[in-house]
């Protein structure tokens, strides 16, 4: 698949505008903000859709409202031509799809053209950046395989998501030593709840017992219960037995009883309301008995836990927690500040060359006033300008015997100059020689008068030059004495008749002429030069002289200048090599940075004493020794402790109440069974119990007599009385008493286990009102349903997470071999051969390995190499994708980088790369555009922008 053309609607600053994209390769080449990156997020939204509002990307609406979207036309291997449009509509927009075929879709038709992508795997595959490379350091083994498994397939991305989310998803359930995760968190809670449980039922192991007494109490009573109805049932039945005839023996009987029992008066029911009131008197002694137990022990537990304290100082003392930091972060600056001052006040003593502590000592101690820093400062300024002074004169010694030296060597270089008064007599005599030979030549008047003339100013001109030059007025009188001749003698040989003379011979004066006049001229030059060199020769000896004795002078008064000093600095003591403007500054610094210090230090031994008073005060507080660290801590921990005591103490004091109420409301309610019974006893007319039941069974007797009398006399009456039955009443008797006693000692048995059995149950009802254990094991129970629904959940999922350990580690070991051969050709190819492969080390590590099997870590490579060797994985990647996904690769500018050398590798895989795949490159570079002659260059200018967007 390759692109065609682009048609864009309005796409960020983009309106209106078209691209043909004619070749494999195109260059989008524009500056900076001219649209490149709108160009690439236009094609990458439009092929996968508009970015969601939440997800935080740019939408490159376009800047003056008009329609937001475009289309792409590509070629197809499967459809085609493809038109995709897509415009503003929903979140991702409204796409629709045009085939050549007429046909139309939206998503589900795109998403076959694109080849199941959405922007998120084609960015990682066939769309980056600079950014994207230099990230490719910090990448393991791992995270590189997953990136290129989750690019090269479809889906495996979800699946490495599900896996990380699976494996966070694990470790907040559960971890072996962790303690937030819920598992772990829940089996401590199960944990707790097991030992609180425990605890509760080590206080109630004789609960059980209890009740099985009571159990064994009740069956005992039931048991009891049916053996006196048994013997009423065989007294009666004895009764009927008798009928008639021990009816008669029991009448006088009964006669007799009635006699002997004469307790007509007792209270109706009386023996079951005494028994009920000694039973509830019993329970109310059991109760009672129980409470002052209780009662005791929370008056043991408030005598003994709680510790008192001086919860007062401990509040007035935490309110002083924050100038405690405060103070001990003063402290520890004010220790940086003296160390600091430290360093810096050794520094300035190595300066002044202060080395012995007398020396700072002395130093520190000096008057630095500004009299003595004046004084100082003359003296100083004196030596300096001295030594200035003698470091001239020496420079200017220097100089003149340097001159000196130049000027006698030209001396001794320079010729010595001729006699000048003999050569200008020869200059002379040349002279008349020529000037007779002119005349002897010479026909007319005129040139008879003109040669004496001629002659007469030459001689005149050269005698003044001569005088000139050699300063010399002799010369001149010479001249003009020569003059005066010479035209006497013109004159005279005017009137006598020449001989001519040649021309060679009239050639060779002037040429003696010339030779003499130039050796005239060349000796008064020399004697001038040298003339010169004596009289300045003598004039740098006069120099010298006043120089040597200026500097004799200077050295003097140098020397004692700089003993002046030298004296002032032993005095101070200084090295006199560290002495200059500075040095009173210095030692006011030094001296003030002392001060400093030892103001520092009494501040911080202040903030010490203050500290150590504040500790000493928490120790007298708690009377425990403490440690500056855990002095505050502790102080809370006892504060809390204290609270939570009191809390208790106040818990207990309240449940001391209730208990003392209630053993009142006992008490009182206990008098009133004391009462109720002594009301019983006035009844029967008795003073005691055992008496209350000899005159009980008195009157039921006498009752019952009574009773049975009536009943007799009745059934005598019916019956008749035959004195012939009354043999068989003895054995009658006897089994009747032998019931009468088993009665007895069943109700004397039945009262002691009711007494047995108040007892246990006012044992028992204590410990059930105590909901606790019941509460801890329902909780418990809670808790460990939960812990199991956990443990369900972290199994599924550790099953879920194994099986995408496997199918990852499967799609590593079939796919990213092929894939990282390739890379590794790309590598070396972009390298320029230096490495051949990379490859991961035990540490999950990436690592290039040279032609001479050298390895670098890739963090050890230079940024340009890493970036190389993430390019090869990605050209590799896209090469893998080819026959299944053929996308077009979106380069923005990935070579920023790279070097001319490397550059050009790059551009040489980049050219390899479009013979299989489309490329478009955005660069704002004209090197790169121009490095790839087959390419399409398309030109980007903000002008064309701006009148894309004012059309």
């Amino acid at each position: 698949m390759y692109l065609k053309k682009l048609i864009i609607f309005g796409f960020g600053q983009h309106e209106d505008r078209k691209f043909d994209l004619q070749s494999n390769m195109t260059v989008f080449l524009g500056e900076n903000e001219a649209g490149k990156t709108t160009i690439q997020q236009f094609i990458l939204s439009i092929l996968f859709g508009f970015p969601l509002r939440n997800q935080g990307l740019q939408r490159y609406e376009p800047k003056t409202g008009g329609k937001h979207g475009g289309q792409v036309h590509l070629h197809h291997e499967k459809y085609g031509h493809v038109v995709i449009e897509r415009v503003k509509g929903k979140s991702a927009g409204d796409v629709t799809v045009y085939l050549e075929d007429g046909t139309r879709g939206s998503d589900d038709l795109l998403r076959d053209v694109v080849y199941g992508y959405d922007r998120s795997s084609y960015e990682a595959i066939f769309s980056f950046s600079i950014h994207q490379l230099q990230q490719f350091e910090k990448m393991t083994e791992e995270e590189v395989s997953r990136t290129l498994l989750a690019s090269g397939t479809t889906g495996v991305d979800q699946l490495a998501v599900l896996e990380t989310k699976m494996g966070n998803e694990l470790a907040d359930l559960f971890k072996k030593a962790g303690k937030k995760p819920q598992m772990n968190v829940q089996l401590e809670k199960v944990r707790e709840l097991e030992t609180k449980i425990k605890e509760i039922r080590e206080k109630t192991e004789h609960y059980e017992p209890s009740i099985n007494r009571l159990n064994e109490i009740t069956s005992s009573l039931e048991r009891l219960r049916q053996e006196e109805h048994l013997i009423t049932k065989d007294l009666s039945l004895l009764q009927k037995l008798k009928q008639a005839g021990p009816l008669f023996i029991e009448k006088e009987q009964l006669l007799e009883i009635q006699s002997e029992n004469d307790q007509q008066q007792f209270p109706i029911d009386g023996v079951r309301r005494w028994e009920s009131l000694r039973d509830k008197e019993k329970e109310s002694d059991a109760r009672i008995t129980r409470l002052e137990e209780e009662i005791e022990e929370l008056k043991n537990v408030l005598t003994n836990d709680v510790k008192e304290i001086d919860i007062a100082s401990i509040d007035q003392f935490l309110t002083k927690e924050v100038e405690w930091h405060q103070t001990h972060a003063k402290l520890a600056e004010i220790q940086q500040k003296i160390v600091t001052l430290e360093d810096e006040l050794e520094q300035e003593y190595q300066l002044v060359g202060i080395q012995t502590e007398e020396d700072k000592q002395r130093l520190l101690a000096q008057n630095v006033s500004l009299e003595k820093e004046t004084a100082f400062l003359t003296a100083l300024k004196h030596v300096e300008e001295v030594e200035k002074t003698l470091a001239q004169n020496k420079t200017n010694e220097a100089q003149v015997l340097d001159q000196r030296i130049i000027v006698r060597e030209k001396l001794q270089q320079s010729e010595q100059p001729e006699d000048v008064e003999k050569i200008q007599a020869q200059v002379f005599e040349k002279e008349q020689q020529l000037a007779e030979a002119k005349l002897s030549n010479q026909s007319t008047s005129k040139s008879t008068t003109l040669h004496p003339l001629l002659l007469v100013g030459l001689s005149l001109g050269f005698s003044i030059i001569g005088s000139i030059v050699l300063s010399d007025y002799r010369v001149m009188i010479l001249g003009i004495i020569l003059a005066a001749i010479l035209y006497m003698l013109a004159a005279k040989e005017n009137t006598t008749s020449r001989e001519t003379v040649s021309k060679e011979t009239m050639e060779a004066l002037e040429q003696e002429l010339y030779d003499w006049k130039q050796r005239k001229e060349k000796a008064i030059v020399t004697k001038l030069q040298r003339d010169q060199l004596n009289e300045q020769l003598e004039e740098i000896e006069r120099t010298i002289g006043r120089t040597q004795e200026a500097l004799k002078l200077t050295q003097e008064t140098y020397e004692e200048a700089k003993k002046s000093l030298t004296t002032f600095a032993e005095q101070e003591g200084l090295h006199q090599r560290t002495l200059n403007e500075g040095t009173f500054v210095k030692i006011r610094h030094l001296q003030r940075v002392e001060k400093q210090i030892d103001r520092l230090r009494q501040e911080y031994n202040s903030g010490t004493t203050q500290v150590n008073e504040w500790l000493a005060e928490g120790q007298s507080i708690l009377q425990t020794p403490l440690t500056k660290e855990s002095l505050f801590d502790k102080l809370r921990e006892a504060k809390l402790a204290w609270s939570d005591q009191k809390r208790k103490q106040n818990d207990v004091e309240t449940l001391l109440e209730q208990k003392e109420k209630e053993w009142k409301e006992k008490q009182q309610l206990k008098q009133a069974f004391v009462q109720e019974k002594e009301n019983l006893l006035n009844e029967a007319n008795v003073s005691e119990e055992k008496s209350f039941y000899l005159a009980d069974q008195q009157h039921r007797t006498y009752v019952e007599a009574t009773n049975r009398l009536k009943q007799i006399e009745s059934q005598l009456t019916s019956i008749g009385i035959d004195d012939n039955d009354l043999n068989h009443l003895e054995n009658t008797e006897q089994r009747v008493q032998e019931l009468e006693t088993r009665s007895r000692e069943n109700t004397a048995r039945r009262h002691e286990l009711l007494e047995e059995q108040a007892t246990l149950k006012q044992l028992t009802k204590s410990l059930m009102e105590d909901e606790a254990y019941g509460n801890l094991l329902q909780e418990f129970e809670t808790e460990k349903a939960f812990l199991q629904e956990l443990a369900k959940s972290w199994a599924v999922k550790k099953v879920v997470a194994e099986t995408i350990r496997q199918t990852m580690s499967q799609l590593k070991e079939e796919r990213l071999p092929g894939v990282m051969e390739e890379a590794n050709r790309y590598f070396s190819e972009l390298t320029g051969g230096k490495y051949h492969s990379l490859e991961w080390t035990e540490q999950e590590q990436v690592e290039a390995v040279t032609n001479d099997e050298r390895r670098y870590l890739v963090g050890e490579l230079s940024q340009a190499t890493k970036e190389q060797a993430y390019v090869a994985l990605r050209f590799a990647l896209a090469d893998s994708m080819l026959e299944r996904a053929p996308l077009p690769l979106l380069l923005d500018d990935p070579f920023v980088h790279f070097d001319k050398h490397r550059m050009g590798h790059a551009i040489e895989a980049v050219m390899q790369l479009s013979t299989k795949h489309q490329v478009l490159y955005f660069t704002c570079h004209e090197s790169i555009a121009t490095s790839l002659p087959t390419a399409t260059i398309v030109r980007l200018t903000k002008a064309e922008i701006e009148r894309s967007v004012h059309s």
